[in-house]
């Protein structure tokens, strides 16, 4: 028997801050190694990507927040 278990996503006031802030998408695309306008369209098709532990951080950081405020419950 497995045991499935659903990794909390992030909140969608996350992807639309992400698609709306350049520095953070900046940052974001640095640390993936990828375009700006590729993490655009992660948050806009809300791609499980953003959700990396590091690019957690990285949002984390930059907007002064803690997990409570960054994933659904």
């Amino acid at each position: 028997m497995s045991v499935i278990i659903k990794k909390p996503k992030l909140k969608s006031e996350i992807y639309h801050i992400i698609r709306n802030d350049i520095p953070l998408r900046d940052k974001i695309a640095s640390q993936l190694g990828i375009t700006v306008n590729s993490v655009y369209q992660y948050a806009r098709r809300k791609s499980r990507t953003l959700q990396k532990p590091f690019v957690l951080d990285i949002i984390k950081d930059h907007l002064s927040i803690d997990d409570s405020e960054l994933l659904e419950t």
